[in-house]
């Protein structure tokens, strides 16, 4: 015989903080590593200019490196916040930050023909995977994407 279990009214709201606040200690986390990918990725991408426009690689590394050290601004600050509701515009800039840097690599460049372009794309894809974006999110940094 199945028996009936009666169910309090402010369970669903607990239960709702209790899944808030697990998922703002994993989001807090994902930041924290994506801010690590974005600075090193960052960096690393150095190595195609290099192949690609020889002659605009120094110039463009100083692109990634300051990109990448905003990048780890907001690691740190990430890295001493007390929960990710007061972090989460500050988050937004892991992906904002390489989007500006590379919309300004490619307005030197051939502007829309440029090979920069992809760049763009390895960004709001990889990050919007990593930081586990919703849907408004993902819609934000698009708008943005498009403005730069």
């Amino acid at each position: 015989m199945a028996e009936a279990v009666a169910i309090p009214k402010n369970a669903d709201a607990s239960l709702r903080q209790a899944f808030h606040e697990y998922e703002n200690g994993i989001a807090l986390d994902n930041a924290r590593r994506a801010a690590v990918f974005s600075g090193v990725f960052m960096l690393a991408a150095s190595s195609l200019d290099w192949v690609i426009i020889p002659h605009r690689a120094v110039e463009f590394l100083m692109i990634r490196a300051v990109c990448a050290i905003l990048v780890t601004g907001i690691f740190w600050y990430l890295g001493r916040a007390a929960n990710f509701n007061r972090a989460k515009f500050l988050a937004q800039g892991i992906a904002l930050l390489p989007m500006i840097g590379i919309c300004v690599m490619i307005a030197v460049t051939d502007g829309g023909n440029s090979v920069y372009y992809a760049g763009l794309n390895l960004v709001l894809v990889g990050l919007s995977l990593l930081l586990r974006w919703s849907f408004w999110n993902s819609l934000v940094m698009i708008a943005c994407c498009f403005v730069c």
